[in-house]
């Protein structure tokens, strides 16, 4: 799954039943990013206030930080196989935030 569009953009998440883990606390937690994601990209779009983009970003931020130690401690409890790949992935998404962020402050008119 891409959050980056061919513009470079971040690009709206159409939910799908195969992102689903089958554990509630973790779908709801996903659910909640993909509804941020979705809202940022919403108002990219729009070429929405600086200010809105960042409290959007902020949100989005704070949310993956609560819900990837959440899970990432529920997969270490279970001693999932995967939690170094899956951790991996964790670490790319802040990155890519990291670089959001840094371009909305670069370029905050988002053209």
């Amino acid at each position: 799954m891409s959050l980056v569009s061919d513009t470079g953009l971040i690009m709206a998440i159409q939910w799908q039943t195969s992102y689903e883990t089958g554990i509630p606390e973790i779908d709801n937690d996903h659910g909640r990013l993909v509804a941020l994601i979705n809202e940022l990209d919403a108002i990219l779009a729009e070429e929405g206030e600086p200010a809105r983009v960042g409290a959007v970003i902020d949100a989005l931020i704070d949310y993956a930080d609560y819900h990837f130690k959440r899970e990432e401690e529920m997969l270490r409890r279970v001693d999932f196989p995967e939690l170094g790949a899956h951790e991996e992935v964790h670490d790319r998404f802040g990155q890519y935030m990291g670089g959001l962020v840094g371009n909305c402050m670069l370029d905050p008119s988002h053209d």
